[in-house]
């Protein structure tokens, strides 16, 4: 594993940083280390975002199918359950059998679930951050998500009036 780029959240604006490892088209896993101790992890394909990691409970993948109405708020305990359980089978594909979704379904909430996890990297204040160019979170190629769609999403929901 070989470090690409090391560094602060609080170098120069995070849309700005996140943004290079797009248009650099790198290709490994970004990890953000809050100073709470937190870790928030992103991967890169070429300059995609193919998968993210939150500590965040707003950001399971359950907690995200219900608000989309993909699930009911009764299933969520026992899709959590059956995730937990078995934390070698993916997350997405447990809760999409658990819940009989369909294939657009699932692309959609994956797509879902890749951007918010890693949108919420613009929450972090504080911390730094290194890139690898390898990953060792759950990547999904077909599920990839423009860099630019998660800045802005970033932005809107995670950035402080001060910091915007």
């Amino acid at each position: 594993m070989a470090e690409l780029v090391r560094g602060q959240i609080s170098d120069r604006p995070w849309g700005l940083t996140f943004g290079q490892f797009g248009l650099r088209e790198i290709t490994g896993q970004l990890t953000v280390h809050a100073s709470d101790g937190r870790d928030y992890r992103v991967a890169f394909a070429h300059g995609a975002i193919v998968g993210a990691s939150s500590p965040q409970s707003a950001d399971a993948a359950t907690r995200i199918a219900m608000t989309s109405g993909l699930i009911t708020s009764t299933q969520v305990a026992t899709v959590a359950k059956q995730i937990a359980a078995t934390p070698e089978i993916d997350e997405i594909a447990l809760l999409a059998s658990a819940a009989r979704l369909q294939v657009e379904q699932i692309a959609a909430l994956r797509r879902k679930v890749i951007s918010q996890r890693a949108a919420r990297t613009f929450s972090i204040e504080a911390g730094s951050f290194v890139v690898d160019d390898t990953t060792t979170i759950p990547i999904a190629p077909d599920a990839a998500v423009d860099m630019r769609a998660v800045i802005l999403q970033g932005a809107r929901m995670n950035l402080a009036e001060l910091r915007l």
